[in-house]
């Protein structure tokens, strides 16, 4: 009983994460890194929908007036979301991340 339990439970972990593809956002800090050359900041953006994919790749750069990019890694299926602009300071940086994020949620949602 419990085994049919775990089973149906691991099944519903699967699908779940199936249905839903990993987002990520970065963005260009002028002045990080070890010698302070600049380096790329990234946040980890959870999911969203699968069927909402092509949607954020051909959008987000509407639904930011050109401040944004999209593309999907196509070995790993995440979709990075990427600034064009870039920032002075890592807090800048960090803050278009919030940004882009904050796009994406209010066009399609967000899952975990």
């Amino acid at each position: 009983m419990y085994n049919l339990k775990l089973i149906t439970l691991a099944g519903l972990l699967l699908a779940s994460q199936v249905i839903a593809s990993r987002i990520s956002y970065t963005a260009y800090n002028k002045s990080g890194g070890v010698n302070k050359s600049g380096n790329w900041e990234t946040k980890a953006g959870g999911r969203i929908p699968d069927e909402k994919d092509e949607e954020v790749i051909t959008e987000i750069g509407g639904w930011s007036n050109g401040r944004f990019s999209a593309s999907q890694n196509t070995r790993t299926g995440i979709i990075i979301v990427k600034a064009l602009v870039e920032a002075d300071d890592k807090t800048g940086a960090t803050d278009l991340n919030n940004e882009a994020q904050q796009l994406v949620q209010q066009h399609v949602g967000q899952q975990g």
